[in-house]
């Protein structure tokens, strides 16, 4: 339906999308809705950003198609409200699907911007839809998708886990607010949340009863609204020792925070400083994992690899204090005894009445 934008004004463009949206969410979280299977729905899905869908199995991008048209006809009056000429619609709703053998989705998805016809691009696997061509330095591996960069594609965005009941509950919202295309990540719910797990793994209950992920950027969607009116009606706010899961693990950017401890209606600060961000906001982990899971999780982590052997960005423990600071001040009476005896600092799986002591200008130096 993108070569008929030329025949919409802005208004009708706006409707359409909303109908689309409306369509996505009703296939992807309520199928039978519109009269199609769970097993149906869950062949679909996307997990990269972008206006493609991604089917698995034969004949399940027609059904996506068919599905489409058949919610397009149902709901035509929505556009016809807003002026949408008839023909149009029926054009939309009759348009001809394309089906190719694709090499590279990259390369194969280009024509079809621009092609009155649905295309249904098939591949053997996935790999072959990102593979590299006979003409590359390295053909037929994958490509990276997303490619490498400078910086993480995430940093300027807060990854929420949307959760399926409320956007069910409130569809309307959800369509407009935390629409799923183009930008959501949707690999959601169904067999994505169990097939190949026995759930013993740390995954949130946000995570698992979610509906799809969606980027919000700061201080445009991540900001005091957000914290303030979508967050509580979406997520259990009630109970103060237990700030709740709501992030996603695997896009969490390195600058995202929560809101304040003190005031959970607030986001935290850009434009802090890490060390006052960190001391005064939600961690990322607490964000991701709830207070009382990553309590338990850390628990964990702490049983099975006290000296932390493995240590990644983000993960369970990896907030915690590292190693004893390199410069203390030494200017107090008996500067740096009482520095290790009142436990004042946290030197985590160290001896440390080996490791400080004071310099001749009376400053406190980690001894290597």
């Amino acid at each position: 339906t993108r070569p008929l934008g030329d025949k919409l004004d802005e208004a009708q463009k706006a409707t359409w999308n909303f109908l689309y949206q409306m369509f996505e969410i009703k296939f992807l979280l309520d199928p039978t809705s519109i009269g199609v299977t769970e097993d149906e729905a869950n062949a679909c899905g996307t997990s990269d950003s972008g206006t493609n869908f991604h089917c698995y199995g034969d004949g399940s991008s027609t059904i996506v198609d068919n599905a489409w048209k058949t919610f397009l006809v149902n709901n035509r009056g929505s556009l016809e409200g807003v002026g949408v000429a008839p023909g149009v619609i029926d054009e939309a709703a009759n348009c001809e699907v394309e089906y190719k053998e694709g090499s590279n989705v990259f390369v194969d998805t280009i024509p079809s911007v621009f092609s009155p016809k649905s295309t249904v691009l098939s591949y053997k696997d996935y790999v072959q839809s990102i593979q590299m061509p006979e003409t590359a330095a390295f053909p037929g591996l994958g490509i990276d998708s997303p490619p490498p960069a400078y910086a993480a594609l995430n940093y300027q965005n807060a990854n929420i886990l949307i959760p399926k009941k409320w956007i069910l509950d409130n569809i309307l919202t959800a369509a407009q607010l935390v629409a799923p295309s183009p930008t959501a990540y949707r690999a959601f719910g169904g067999k994505t949340a169990s097939a190949v797990s026995d759930q013993m793994n740390s995954l949130s209950d946000a995570h698992r009863e979610a509906g799809y992920m969606s980027p919000a950027p700061f201080v445009v969607a991540y900001n005091d609204v957000f914290f303030s009116t979508l967050m509580p009606q979406m997520f259990d706010m009630g109970d103060k020792s237990n700030f709740p899961a709501f992030l996603g693990a695997n896009h969490a950017g390195l600058y995202t925070r929560g809101p304040l401890k003190s005031d959970w209606t607030k986001a935290c600060p850009l434009e802090w400083s890490q060390e006052e961000r960190d001391e005064k906001c939600i961690s990322l982990q607490e964000c991701i994992w709830g207070t009382k899971l990553l309590k338990r999780l850390e628990e964990i982590k702490e049983a099975i690899d006290p000296d932390y052997m493995f240590d990644c960005t983000g993960c369970v423990g990896n907030n915690r204090v590292k190693s004893v600071p390199s410069v203390y001040n030494c200017k107090a009476k008996n500067p740096c005894d009482p520095l290790l005896t009142t436990g004042k600092f946290h030197y985590p799986h160290v001896n440390e009445k080996k490791f400080v002591q004071c310099s001749e200008y009376g400053d406190c130096f980690v001894r290597k």
